[in-house]
C-alpha cells in the first residue's frame, strides 16, 4: 500500500497516522491481528496452548507481554477480547452451522475430517437431531448443485449439436 505522512489524518479515529500503528523492530510483537474461532480452517491446535519445550511461567509471561502490547497498539482490551470469547463461545454451535454451510459448498474443498469436527461441535451445542439435520441439509444442498451443474453442461452440449446441426444444413 502506499506510505502515509505522520501529519495524515486516516481511518482509524486518531489525529495523525503514526498514532494510529507503530513498527516494531523485534519479530516477538504483533504487527497485525488475526481473529479466529475454532471451527475456523485450519484450527487443527485449538486447545493446545503451550508450545511444547515452554514452561508455563515462559509462555504466560510471554502472552502477558504481548496482550499489553496488543492494547497499547491496537487499542484492544483483554476484557473486549474475553467478552468476545465468550460471545463467540456462547454462538460456537450456531458458527458452526453457518461454517458446514457456507465452507462445504460444491467445488470448494471441504474434507469429511473437517465436516466430522463441525458435526461434533453443532451435536455437542444442539443435540445430535440439529447435528444430522444440518448434514442432510448439507447434502441436499451439495446434490441441488451437482444437479444444476449436470443439468448446465447437458443444455450446453445440446446447442452445440444443434448450432451444428444449422451450420450443415
Amino acid at each position: 500500500g502506499r506510505k502515509v505522512k505522520s501529519d495524515e489524518t486516516v481511518e482509524c479515529g486518531l489525529e495523525r497516522a503514526k498514532d494510529c500503528i507503530e513498527r516494531v523492530g523485534r519479530k516477538d510483537f504483533p504487527l497485525a491481528l488475526r481473529a479466529r474461532t475454532s471451527t475456523s480452517a485450519g484450527m487443527n491446535h485449538v486447545g493446545d496452548f503451550i508450545p511444547p519445550g515452554q514452561s508455563k511461567e515462559d509462555y504466560f509471561r510471554k502472552q502477558e507481554m504481548l496482550w499489553s502490547k496488543v492494547e497499547e497498539m491496537f487499542h484492544i482490551t483483554t476484557e473486549a477480547v474475553a467478552k468476545t470469547g465468550a460471545y463467540l463461545q456462547t454462538n460456537l454451535g450456531l458458527i458452526a452451522v453457518d461454517n458446514l454451510i457456507g465452507q462445504c459448498t460444491f467445488n470448494h474443498s471441504c474434507k469429511k475430517s473437517a465436516q466430522q469436527k463441525l458435526y461434533t461441535v453443532i451435536e455437542a451445542a444442539h443435540g445430535a437431531e440439529v447435528a444430522k439435520t444440518a448434514m442432510k441439509m448439507l447434502e441436499a444442498m451439495l446434490e441441488e448443485a451437482r444437479q444444476k451443474k449436470e443439468a448446465a453442461e447437458h443444455k450446453e452440449a445440446l446447442e452445440n449439436m444443434l448450432e451444428a446441426a444449422k451450420q450443415t444444413k
